[in-house]
C-alpha cells in the first residue's frame, strides 16, 4: 500500500482501523490482528453504535450501554437466524454474521431462536462461504477460545 493511499470508511472507527492496517509495514496473521484489535474492540464498537444512535448510556453505571430500540437490537439475530434456515437462500452477510456469532460463543443464542425443523449448522454455513471469510471465522473462534482459556488459568 502506498503511504498516500486514502481509504473510504463508513465511519471514524472503521477509518482508524483501516489507517492502522494500511500503516503497518510488516505482514501479520489474521490471528495477530484479531488479538491486537480485541484490546479496544468492546469500547470502540460501543462508541460506534452509540454514535450511530443504536446505544445509549444506561442509567445504572455497572451496565454501561443499553439499546435505544429493542427491535433494532434484535435485527442481527434475525439475520443470523436466516442463515441457518435451509429454506432461505444463504447470503454472505447473514452467513458471516452467523459464523462470527457462533465463533464468539453465541451459537446457543442462535439455536434458541432457530425455527423448528431441520436447520443448517453454523459449520455448514461457514463451509458455504468464500475460503477467506471461512478462515476469518475460524481465526475468530481460535482467538476467542484462546482468550477464554487464558482467562481461566
Amino acid at each position: 500500500m502506498t503511504p498516500g493511499h486514502r481509504w473510504l470508511a463508513a465511519d471514524e472507527a472503521a477509518g482508524r482501523v483501516l489507517a492502522v492496517l494500511a500503516a503497518e509495514r510488516e505482514v501479520h496473521s489474521v490471528r495477530d490482528w484479531l488479538a491486537y484489535l480485541a484490546r479496544t474492540a468492546a469500547r470502540d464498537v460501543a462508541a460506534r453504535l452509540a454514535a450511530a444512535g443504536y446505544l445509549a448510556p444506561a442509567r445504572r453505571r455497572d451496565i454501561g450501554w443499553v439499546p435505544v430500540n429493542r427491535d433494532t437490537a434484535f435485527a442481527p439475530m434475525l439475520r443470523a437466524r436466516a442463515a441457518l434456515d435451509p429454506s432461505r437462500p444463504l447470503t454472505v452477510h447473514a452467513g458471516v454474521l452467523a459464523g462470527l456469532a457462533d465463533a464468539c460463543g453465541l451459537g446457543y443464542r442462535l439455536a434458541e431462536y432457530a425455527l423448528a425443523g431441520p436447520a443448517r449448522s453454523p459449520g455448514q454455513v461457514a463451509d458455504c462461504l468464500d475460503p477467506g471469510l471461512a478462515g476469518l471465522i475460524a481465526c475468530t473462534k481460535a482467538a476467542v477460545d484462546s482468550a477464554v482459556l487464558t482467562h481461566r488459568t
